[in-house]
C-alpha cells in the first residue's frame, strides 16, 4: 500500500488487508488480534537517518470508536481479511519525507506481512480549495476572497495597474478642470471660469460672434468645400456661422454675440437641470459607477477588441490603416474604384472563355510558331535523356544507366538490391526463355516427372516416399499378411463358429468388463486349485466343526437355564453393574480405560518425585536456592531494605532497546528533572548535567509530542 499525506496529520486510519499465508488462493485472514501481530514506524528524516520506533498494538472495541493510536480490529465478517489501522500520530510529525509502517506476524499465527509505504509532503490532497498552502486565499476562485480570473484569457495585472495609475492621474487631471464650488448650485458657464484665462475667453467669444479672432486682421478663414467636397454642405455650415441660419430648416440658429445670452430663459433651463438635487439623483443613479464601468472598458475590453482587430503578426510600419490604403491604390486607379477592379474582372472572363472549359480552346496550337515547336522538342527530348526514358528505344543500356531498385531493376533482379546489371538477355530474354522451354509439351513433362528415380525423393511428404511405402504395403499384402492370417485362423478354421464375433461372445461371459483374459486365467486357475483340494478339506473341516457346535449348542441349553452356569455369572454381573451405577463416559469400560491411563501417568509422576525429593534432586536444588534467597530477604523482609539505600549504577538504555529496572529510574528521573530545548530538540541532563537523552518534538513554538531521538 504507497500513500501521499500531509505532514503533521493526526487522527489518520488506514485499511489494511491481512492475508491467510497458509492459503495459496489469497483469501484473508479472520480473528486475528493485536496480540498476535508484531509491528514498526520507519522514518526517514530529513538528515535521511532512519529512525525505527516499535509499536505495543491494542485491540480496538468497536470500529466505530474513535482514533486510538496503535489500535487493530477486524471490521466485519462480511469483509474477511479486512481490519482497521489506527496509526501513532508521531509517525507523520513534520521532520521526515517518508514514513512506512511493517506488521508481521508475532508467532505462528498465518499471518502474511503487510507494509505501508507513505510520502509526507508539505500539501494537503484533500484541501480542495488551495492543498493546504497558506499562501494561496482559503477561497474558490473568482469568490469572494479568492483568486482573481480572466474569463476572456489575457488578465495582465501589470497592465490593469498602469491602467489604473493613469485614470488616476487623469481623475486628478479632471478635478483640477472643474470648478472649486457650484454658483447658486449651477455650474457657471463662464469661460474665463473653465479655462482661467481671460484672454482665450474673449478669443473663444469673438470666434463665434461673427466679428473674427481678435488676435488677426481677418476672420478665421476655412475653405469648407475644400474639406468636405460638397458646395451645399459648405453653404449650409457657412449659414449655421453667419447669423443668418441654416437655410434648409426655415429657421435660425440664433446668434450668441455674448455670454450674457444665457441670461433668461436658457439660463433657467439649464438651471433647471444642473441643480444639487438632480445632481444627487445622478449620484444615486450610479454615474459614478458608470464611469467606473466606462474607464474600466476602455482601460481593458476597448484594449481587447483592439488587440483582436490588430492580429497576433500586427506590425505598426506594414499593417496600418494607411499601408491598407496603399494597397488599395494599387488596386484602383484612383478615378474610377471598384469600378475598375469590375471592368479588370469582365476582361479576365473574356480571356477564360476563349481558353473554354477544361482546356478546350488551348487545343489547336497551330498557331504556335516553328521556332517555339522546336524549342517544345529539345525540352522534351532533353528531359527524356535526363530520366533515362531514351533507353526504352533509341538508345543502349550500358553501366549504371539503370538505377538500383527501380520498377525496371526490380523486374529483371531478385537480389535484395534490385540491380539491372544481374540481367542476361542471351539467357533471361523472353525469347531465351521460350527457346529453352523447347519441347516441354504436358506429356514430356509427365513423363519425366513418372521416370524420377525414387531413390532422390525420400523426404517425408514427398511422392518418392509415398510410392515407396505403397510398394511395401503392396508386398506385405501379397504374401507376409496373408501367411499371418494363415496362422491366426489356425487349420481346423469354420467361420461361422471361430470368427472374432463368436469369440467376442465367449469374452463376453467369461470376462467382467475390466480386468479382462488375465483375470479370466486367474480365476480359472483359482477354481480349479479350490474344486481340487480347498473345497474337500473346508467340507471336511466343517463337518467337524459341526459336531462340536453341536455339542456346545448342548451344553448351552443347560448353561442358560434357571441357576445355569451362565445365568449365576449373569447375576453376579448385574448385581456387581448395579453398584458401579451409570458410565460417566461413553461406557464403563471406557470409564475404567480413562482411569488406567491416568493411573499409568500418576505412577510416572509419583516415580519421577521420588528422584527430584531426593538430595540434589531437581526439586531439592530449587528448595536450597529459595532458602538462600529468603536468608537474603531475612525476618519480616529486613533484607530488602537495602533495594532502598543502595544507589544504583546510572545507566540509560538506548532507543528502541529494553531497559532493566534501575535503567529505568534514571530515565524517568531525568526526562521530569534537567533539561534543554533548542528549536525542535530537547535534551536531557545526567547527574553531572551532561546529555543523557534527546528528543525531536513535533513544533518548535508550540510541541504537542515528542519523539526519542538518541
Amino acid at each position: 500500500m504507497k500513500q501521499i499525506i500531509k505532514k503533521g496529520t493526526v487522527n489518520k486510519t488506514f485499511l489494511i488487508f491481512i492475508q491467510d499465508s497458509s492459503a495459496t488462493t489469497g483469501v484473508g485472514l479472520t480473528g486475528v488480534t493485536a496480540s498476535m501481530l508484531s509491528a514498526i514506524c520507519m522514518r526517514v528524516e530529513d538528515d535521511n537517518d532512519v529512525t525505527i520506533t516499535p509499536l505495543v498494538l491494542v485491540d480496538l472495541v468497536g470500529t466505530g470508536t474513535d482514533h486510538y493510536e496503535s489500535g487493530i480490529e477486524e471490521i466485519s465478517g462480511a469483509a474477511p481479511g479486512w481490519y482497521r489501522f489506527d496509526a501513532p500520530d508521531a509517525c507523520f510529525a513534520t521532520g521526515a519525507d517518508a514514513v512506512g509502517f511493517s506488521i508481521i506476524d508475532a508467532a505462528a499465527n498465518d499471518v502474511a506481512p503487510i507494509t505501508i509505504e507513505i510520502q509526507l509532503v508539505d500539501v494537503d490532497l484533500y484541501d480542495a480549495t488551495r492543498f493546504g498552502l497558506t499562501a494561496l486565499p482559503n477561497a474558490a476562485a473568482d469568490a469572494g476572497g479568492g483568486l482573481v480570473i480572466s474569463d476572456l484569457g489575457g488578465l495582465d495585472a501589470d497592465a490593469m495597474a498602469t491602467g489604473v495609475t493613469a485614470i488616476e492621474v487623469d481623475t486628478v487631471d479632471i478635478q483640477g478642470r472643474l470648478p472649486a464650488a457650484l454658483v447658486g448650485g449651477l455650474m457657471s458657464s463662464d469661460i474665463t471660469a473653465i479655462s482661467t484665462d481671460t484672454t482665450a475667453a474673449n478669443n473663444l467669444e469673438l470666434m463665434y460672434d461673427g466679428t473674427g479672432y481678435a488676435g488677426g486682421t481677418a476672420k478665421l478663414g476655412v475653405d469648407v468645400v475644400q474639406v468636405s467636397g460638397d458646395a451645399t454642405s459648405a453653404d449650409n455650415l457657412e449659414l449655421d456661422y453667419d447669423g443668418t441660419g441654416y437655410a434648409k430648416a426655415n429657421s435660425t440658429i440664433g446668434t450668441t454675440t455674448t455670454n450674457t445670452d444665457m441670461v433668461g430663459t436658457d439660463s433657467a433651463a439649464l438651471a433647471s437641470v444642473c441643480t444639487e438635487g438632480r445632481l444627487a439623483e445622478l449620484d444615486s443613479g450610479n454615474l459614478p459607477t458608470t464611469t467606473d464601468n466606462i474607464l474600466t472598458d476602455t482601460g481593458t475590453t476597448l484594449d481587447n477588441h483592439l488587440t483582436d482587430i490588430k492580429g497576433t503578426s500586427f506590425v505598426k510600419d506594414t499593417h496600418s490603416l494607411i499601408d491598407i490604403e496603399t494597397y488599395v491604390d494599387i488596386l484602383d486607379d484612383g478615378t474610377s474604384g471598384n469600378v475598375k477592379i469590375a471592368t479588370d474582372v469582365a476582361a479576365t472572363l473574356v480571356d477564360t472563355a476563349v481558353i473554354g472549359a477544361l482546356g478546350a480552346g488551348l487545343t489547336d496550337l497551330g498557331g504556335m510558331s516553328t521556332a517555339m515547336k522546336a524549342e517544345v522538342n529539345t525540352e522534351v527530348d532533353g528531359s527524356m535523356v535526363t530520366y533515362g526514358l531514351d533507353h526504352l528505344v533509341s538508345a543502349s543500356v550500358t553501366g549504371t544507366d539503370i538505377v538500383d531498385d527501380s520498377i525496371i531493376a526490380s523486374m529483371v533482379s531478385k537480389e535484395a538490391t534490385a540491380d539491372w546489371d544481374d540481367f542476361v538477355n542471351t539467357t533471361d530474354s523472353l525469347q531465351a526463355l521460350r527457346d529453352n522451354q523447347s519441347g516441354a509439351t504436358a506429356g514430356a513433362i509427365a513423363d519425366a516427372v513418372w521416370d524420377e528415380a525414387q531413390s532422390g525423393h525420400t523426404s517425408v511428404g514427398t511422392f518418392g516416399i509415398i510410392a515407396t511405402e505403397i510398394a511395401s504395403i503392396l508386398v506385405d499384402t501379397g504374401t507376409t499378411l496373408d501367411n499371418h492370417l494363415t496362422d491366426i485362423k489356425g487349420t481346423s478354421f469354420v467361420k461361422d463358429t471361430h470368427s472374432l464375433i463368436d469369440i467376442e461372445t465367449y469374452v463376453d461371459i467369461l470376462d467382467d468388463g475390466t480386468s479382462g483374459n488375465a483375470k479370466i486365467a486367474t480365476d480359472v486357475a483359482a477354481v480349479l486349485v479350490d474344486t481340487a483340494t480347498t473345497i474337500p478339506g473346508t467340507i471336511t473341516t466343517l463337518q467337524t466343526d459341526s459336531t462340536l457346535i453341536v455339542a456346545d449348542t448342548n451344553e448351552l441349553q443347560t448353561d442358560w437355564t434357571n441357576a445355569g452356569r451362565l445365568d449365576v455369572i449373569l447375576d453376579a454381573i448385574l448385581v456387581d453393574t448395579a453398584q458401579l451405577g451409570a458410565a460417566v463416559g461413553a461406557s464403563i469400560s471406557a470409564d475404567i480405560a480413562a482411569v488406567k491411563a491416568e493411573t499409568v501417568l500418576i505412577v510416572a509422576d509419583t516415580n519421577e518425585l521420588q528422584t527430584d525429593w531426593a538430595n540434589d534432586g531437581r526439586l531439592d536444588v530449587i528448595q536450597d536456592a529459595i532458602l538462600v534467597d529468603t536468608a537474603e530477604i531475612g525476618a519480616a523482609g529486613a533484607g530488602l531494605t537495602a533495594i532502598f539505600t543502595t544507589a544504583q549504577t546510572e545507566s540509560y538504555a538506548s532507543d528502541g532497546s529494553a531497559f532493566t529496572p534501575a535503567q529505568a529510574l534514571y530515565m524517568i528521573w531525568s526526562s521530569i528533572q534537567e533539561f534543554t530545548i533548542i528549536s525542535t530538540t530537547l535534551s536531557s541532563k545526567k547527574l553531572d548535567s551532561t546529555e543523557a537523552m534527546t528528543w525531536t518534538l513535533d513544533d518548535a513554538s508550540d510541541p504537542t509530542s515528542r519523539a526519542r531521538a538518541t
